[in-house]
């Protein structure tokens, strides 16, 4: 469904699952997002999101308003909530972060750039 180059930095992390949800730049959302797939962002998102399955990648259009949890989370974009990621949060140079707090176990496993 994609055609992923490996010199692609925004390419959604890498897990069990090979499709990926994108949603678009002029996509906006307001509610609870849940599931177990992977989500590449370049739209906005305000509410919740709960991928517990999947990983969630934030492109540099991206804009999330919400507490966030997934088995990994990479932003490039803007997050304003909090980073709950189970096996690791990556955040990349080109991104805006505003939380409280980021799950005490992954302190960590958080990788700045």
């Amino acid at each position: 469904m994609w055609n992923w180059t490996p010199k692609d930095e925004n390419k959604p992390v890498e897990g069990s699952f090979s499709e990926v949800t994108h949603v678009g730049k002029s996509i906006v959302i307001k509610g609870e997002a849940f599931g177990s797939g992977n989500v590449y962002l370049d739209g906005e998102l305000e509410g919740s999101v709960e991928l517990v399955e999947g990983n969630l990648t934030v492109g540099p259009d991206g804009r999330i308003r919400a507490n966030v949890q997934a088995r990994s989370i990479v932003v490039h974009g803007r997050v304003d909530g909090n980073l709950y990621g189970i096996k690791r949060v990556e955040l990349k140079k080109s991104r805006l972060w505003w939380a409280t707090s980021i799950h005490p176990a992954l302190s960590s496993r958080v990788v700045r750039p």
